[in-house]
């Protein structure tokens, strides 16, 4: 199956799930990243606000923040393929809030007015959605480019997880030479094709 044909096919598959079912699967995928050696010796985390057809990380942030981790979600720019991190909570508790605005496309991203730039250091876990993965790591997203640009500007030792829904998981994603694979994929039992 060709890229765009596959993306099609997957969304329509995620957003067909079953919300209870959905709900399950993305506590399960949760609670994976939750018992991972890599969170706990993380001092950051480098995720996104979910989309319809993505997994819903909302309650690993809030997690992320109780335990003291810097938060930081991606930003588009307008008109560019272009992504950049930047803090998603203040840096502490007290502090004013960050501000978040939503993308046209429904996802909400920091304005980026609040902070600097952020890129993964040592101790940061970064964890990336698709529309599809496979089990050797190769990713297939919305068909930007955007993760893929972002993260050549990534050490390479940076550990990538990718999360997705059991049925976001095929035998082998279609791959060009530019994208670049993750290190682990993470995905439910749940909504697995049977």
């Amino acid at each position: 199956m060709n890229k765009k044909n596959l993306r099609s096919s997957l969304s329509r598959t995620v957003r067909e799930l079953d919300p209870l079912v959905r709900s399950a699967a993305q506590e399960q995928i949760i609670g994976q990243i939750l018992e991972l050696s890599a969170w706990g010796q993380s001092d950051s985390v480098f995720a996104y606000s979910a989309m319809d057809d993505e997994v819903d990380l909302s309650e690993l942030l809030l997690a992320a923040r109780k335990e003291g981790k810097e938060v930081f979600l991606p930003r588009v720019g307008e008109g560019k393929k272009e992504m950049a991190f930047f803090r998603a909570f203040p840096e502490r508790e007290n502090s004013p809030c960050l501000s978040l605005e939503r993308h046209r496309l429904g996802f909400l991203q920091p304005s980026g007015k609040d902070d600097s730039e952020a890129i993964p250091g040592n101790a940061s876990i970064v964890i990336i959605p698709g529309r599809a993965f496979d089990l050797q790591g190769r990713r297939l997203g919305r068909g930007g480019g955007y993760y893929d640009r972002w993260l050549t500007r990534v050490d390479p030792g940076i550990a990538l997880l990718g999360v997705a829904f059991g049925c976001q998981v095929v035998p082998e994603v279609p791959c060009d030479p530019w994208d670049v694979a993750v290190t682990r994929v993470l995905r439910d039992s749940l909504t697995a094709f049977s």
